[in-house]
């Protein structure tokens, strides 16, 4: 269904277990808030993969780390507003699977909703922004979408 508002020449994000092993994505079906109102933790409805791993300067044991890929990866989330913008948090969560992302910095209540789509990867890399070149209607309401890189440095 989100095929249907696409249309040649919109920007768009894509998000995919392909492109990043931090990569999820999934809709919010509850959330806390903290002492002054703002949202500071959401539940979305399955398990992500999350990082929040120190830097190479931090690590005191190379021979201890697990995953040395994962050496100063952190995590961060989109999360669609219901005016269809888009706001990005760093996540506060420890290394893991989880389906509560804690939210580094509290957002605003107004700003999150049920069934409010999140991408969540690596901090600057929770979606890959694309352009729109084709779209191909298919049966039962999808399509097929022909993405390019936005590549804005062409245009500079």
């Amino acid at each position: 269904m989100e095929a249907i508002v696409a249309r040649r020449g919109d920007l768009v994000a894509v998000q995919h277990d392909l492109l990043s092993e931090l990569a999820g994505s999934g809709r919010i079906v509850d959330w806390t808030l903290d002492g002054s109102g703002d949202v500071d933790t959401i539940t979305i409805d399955c398990e992500v993969a999350v990082a929040n791993e120190p830097d190479f300067l931090s690590v005191t044991d190379l021979l201890a780390v697990e995953d040395v890929l994962l050496i100063g990866a952190t995590s961060g989330v989109i999360i669609r507003g219901p005016d269809g913008l888009s706001s990005v948090i760093a996540l506060d969560n420890t290394t893991g699977q989880t389906a509560v992302l804690e939210l580094a910095t509290p957002i605003p209540a107004a700003d999150v909703y049920a069934g409010a789509l999140v991408s969540i990867g690596r901090t600057g890399q929770e979606a890959l922004r694309l352009v729109v070149f084709a779209v191909d209607p298919q049966e039962d309401f999808t399509a097929s979408l022909t993405l390019v890189d936005e590549a804005p440095e062409i245009w500079a």
